[in-house]
């Protein structure tokens, strides 16, 4: 049986790392619909460039948390 502090430490990671996944693929996605957009002659859609890095910034330090949290659970 795995531990309750082990599953919530991978929860944690997985959290993290599908809000920094996410986010990257909108950053990428916007990038291609742009330079689409600029070769047909119509304007690029406008993003919060910010934002999504302030939450890809959110994603990591989750993900990194989770991961330390978990190694140390695994370790002890």
């Amino acid at each position: 049986m795995i531990p309750l502090p082990v599953i919530i430490a991978e929860l944690i990671m997985a959290l993290g790392g599908a809000l920094f996944g996410a986010n990257a693929l909108v950053l990428i996605k916007s990038r291609s619909d742009s330079q689409s957009a600029a070769a047909a002659g119509r304007p690029a859609p406008q993003i919060a460039r910010g934002k999504i890095t302030v939450m890809m910034l959110v994603g990591l330090v989750v993900f990194t948390w989770g991961l330390a949290t978990f190694i140390v659970k695994m370790r002890g």
